[in-house]
Formats: C-alpha cells, sequence, structure tokens
C-alpha cells in the first residue's frame, strides 16, 4: 500500500526556494587526502545551511522513524586472512520541515538510513548529522563535490597496481615495500625507510588536523606496515601520535 504525501505548504516550498538560491555552491574546504577529492565536509555543510535556513524561516528537523537496529557482522580482514566481528548500528530518519509561520510537513516517502560502526553515544549524533547533510543535500540540490562509487573503485584498483609494483620491488632489491600515500599517488617505499618518509611528511604538514587525516587516510599501508613489521609500526605510530599532540599544544606566547 502507498503512503499518501500531502501537498507542500506554501510558505515551505517558498522558503525552500530561498535557500536554494542563497546556498549556491558550497565551497569545497576540506579535503579527503585518501582518494585525493575534494568534499564538504558534514560540518562546514551544516554550518553553511543553517544561516541559509534561517533566514529563509526554515527548521528541518531529524525524526528517528524505526527502532535502533544493532547487528554483528562478520568481516573478512585480507591483511590479517583473519575473521572479525564488527558491531554495527542503523538509524532510519524521516525529516519535518517546520517553518516560522507555523506550517510544518513531513514527505513520508522519503526515508534514509544511516549504517555505521556502533563505537558508543556519539554514534548517534554521527548518523544523524550524516543523514541531514544527505537529506538537505538532496532537498535543496546541492552539489558537493563528494566521491562516488567510481572513485572509490579508481582508488582499489590504485592499491592493487601499487601492490604488483611492491612486489617487484622486493623481487628486485630483497626487502619489503610498504603502499604509502604522500599526496602524489600510492608510493611503494623500503620497509627501513618507512619512519623517516613518514616522519619527514608531516612535519613538512605542519597542522594538527591535516597530520591526523593523512595518517588515518593511510590505513591500508599502516596494517600492512604493522603485520611485517610490528615493533617498528607501534613505534612509529607512537611518533605520529606524540606530534599530533605537540602541533595540538597551545605555544607558550599564547
Amino acid at each position: 500500500m502507498s503512503t499518501v504525501t500531502r501537498d507542500v505548504p506554501k510558505e515551505i516550498a517558498s522558503a525552500i526556494v530561498l535557500v536554494m538560491q542563497a546556498m549556491g555552491r558550497l565551497t569545497k574546504s576540506a579535503t579527503n587526502v585518501h582518494g585525493r577529492y575534494k568534499y564538504v565536509s558534514v560540518d562546514d555543510f551544516l554550518a553553511m545551511s543553517g544561516p541559509a535556513c534561517s533566514e529563509a524561516g526554515l527548521i528541518v528537523k531529524p525524526v528517528l522513524c524505526a527502532p535502533v537496529e544493532r547487528v554483528e557482522v562478520d568481516v573478512y580482514d585480507k591483511d590479517t586472512k583473519q575473521t572479525r566481528k564488527r558491531r554495527m548500528v542503523r538509524y532510519t530518519y524521516k525529516f519535518r520541515l517546520i517553518h516560522s509561520s507555523g506550517a510544518t510537513w513531513t514527505d513520508d516517502e522519503d526515508v534514509r538510513e544511516v549504517q555505521l560502526d556502533d563505537t558508543g553515544p556519539q554514534t548517534l549524533m554521527a548518523a544523524e548529522s550524516y543523514a541531514l547533510k544527505g537529506y538537505l543535500r538532496t532537498l535543496l540540490q546541492i552539489p558537493t563535490g563528494d566521491a562516488d562509487a567510481d572513485a572509490q573503485e579508481q582508488h582499489q584498483a590504485e592499491i592493487i597496481k601499487a601492490t604488483v609494483r611492491a612486489h617487484k620491488a622486493k623481487l628486485d632489491t630483497g626487502s619489503e615495500h610498504i603502499l604509502i600515500d604522500f599526496g602524489n599517488g600510492i608510493e611503494t617505499v623500503a620497509a627501513a625507510d618507512v619512519a623517516t618518509r613518514v616522519l619527514a611528511h608531516i612535519t613538512s604538514i605542519g597542522d594538527a588536523k591535516a597530520v591526523a587525516e593523512w595518517w588515518d587516510s593511510n590505513r591500508h599501508g599502516r596494517a600492512q606496515f604493522h603485520n611485517q613489521f610490528p615493533k617498528l609500526a607501534l613505534d612509529l605510530k607512537k611518533k605520529v601520535e606524540q606530534f599530533v599532540a605537540s602541533l595540538a599544544m597551545p605555544s607558550a606566547a599564547e
């Protein structure tokens, strides 16, 4: 049985049009260094859409419309070659549009599901933010530059090609090579040089948030390094974390 969705009140339709006119194309202020594409972070997206909605007298309220589902799934880790349990949580949302005039509207046919790793109370806030961004992006027809499936497939293909290069380098030199992306594509780096290259690279970045994002983006190479050289990998991880912490600390002059 199909759901009947009532017509959008004139006040809300007019407000949506005003917000669409105000938004234009969002500035791509954040960079995903893992896939090397530009995207708009959730916080930046909401920081820009919020004032526009406010000026138009429009409130967009996420409404949790189904019981929260928690599941455990088996995930095969190709690096460790083992299966592990992954705890996931699924949230389902509809959205209520509220105008300053008092008019309200909900599209009952537009239901959004968000599934994330179950990491605790903060998972709810993350799910709500992502669902809200996705809804606003569709409602206001905003291009954000987010990567699509093709970009992810391209990155996976790049990893495969780099793995072949690493295997050839090992045959040529007799030493293991680790896959690391320093911003110009995935490189094969001799294991003995990994720490030196990484520390030099994060020093050149010089910003705590950017360093943390770059470090997180190289999960594949980090896992590879840890599997083959656990002591070296743990020592490098400690140095990177100490460096990030030092950048985040206020200077004495402040």
